[in-house]
């Protein structure tokens, strides 16, 4: 049962959702000092369990007056699966395409999740199908010449990944809806870095008791697990009781425009900077735009200006 509380406006949700965007943006900077010899799983599973020990501890109080259903733990595995399973399918198909062809095929789950919600019989609005199309065709051209040649089948495995994704990402919004968000926050947290050590521990166990982890190490894998995993999911599952599933796809687009500008703008130290060309700028532009498409309430805005113009007729009448 979820607990009550105050509710987010449809703004304030999407703020949240720029916030888990930029979150996820730093990933690439923070993965890049964990040695590449740790396994995938392996990072999944510390990061996750990291991540779910401090919102744990950070709502103690909250967390242990609540009711854990056998609903939430079904649900909650389910979404656990489907995450565990799109992130292996995606890391394994990004080892065969070129990065810029990788980052637009991942990008994918825009188009995959309005067409899931339609196949659903869930309407997508004229508005939003105008927005997702100005942020893909965005995301084409921030890209620019460098999208490279198209391997069979790291591109099949990317695009599998989406299509978990997808449905993660609807099963997500739903359930949101209805649990607690720091309940579902933790206990999702806690599932993944469960399975992932699982699948860890069969497939790679002679990498557990070899595990060296140096201090740059450790120090990016708990700002990884603070950000990308505590923080973003956190601020994703309370969003997502307000925001609709439409909605999160399409500013989570906006991960390229923050990418973009820290490629650009941090020192060398963190990363190989990127040199800022015309096409990512009017890509990132693009993405922007279409973000503002997608989200602008033009029915409210069109009320309040007729509200507006009938008070100033009305006092221009009266005098």
């Amino acid at each position: 049962m979820a607990a009550e509380g105050p509710q987010m406006n449809r703004f304030q949700a999407n703020i949240c959702l720029i916030c888990v965007t930029m979150c996820w943006s730093v990933e690439v900077i923070l993965l890049k000092n964990i040695p590449t010899e740790i396994p995938a799983f392996a990072v999944v599973c510390m990061t996750n369990f990291i991540g779910a020990l401090v919102l744990g501890a950070a709502f103690f109080a909250r967390l242990k007056k609540m009711h854990l259903s056998r609903s939430l733990v079904l649900n909650a595995s389910f979404l656990a699966t489907l995450s565990v399973a799109f992130n292996v399918l995606a890391t394994i198909g990004l080892r065969y395409l070129e990065v810029s062809t990788g980052t637009f095929a991942q990008m994918m789950t825009l188009v995959i999740v309005p067409l899931a919600l339609f196949l659903l019989r869930r309407s997508v609005s004229p508005q939003r199908w105008a927005g997702i199309a100005i942020v893909i065709v965005g995301i084409f051209i921030a890209l620019g010449p460098s999208v490279g040649s198209i391997d069979l089948l790291g591109i099949t495995l990317v695009l599998s990944s989406c299509v978990i994704e997808a449905v993660y990402l609807i099963r997500l919004n739903a359930c949101a809806k209805k649990a607690d968000p720091m309940q579902l926050a933790v206990l999702l947290l806690a599932l993944i870095s469960l399975f992932s050590g699982i699948v860890w521990a069969v497939f790679d166990p002679w990498s557990i008791p070899a595990l060296r982890l140096n201090a740059a190490a450790l120090a990016s894998l708990f700002m990884y697990s603070l950000f990308i995993c505590a923080i973003a999911m956190a601020l994703n599952i309370f969003a997502q009781k307000t925001a609709a599933v439409q909605d999160t796809i399409v500013i989570y687009a906006l991960q390229i425009v923050f990418s973009t500008i820290f490629a650009a703008t941090l020192p060398d130290l963190l990363l190989e900077p990127v040199p800022l060309t015309a096409f990512a700028v009017i890509g990132c532009s693009l993405v922007c735009i279409g973000n503002i498409v997608s989200e602008f309430d033009y029915q409210k805005y069109v009320k309040a200006v007729k509200a507006k113009r009938q008070l100033w007729l009305d006092k221009r009448g009266s005098q």
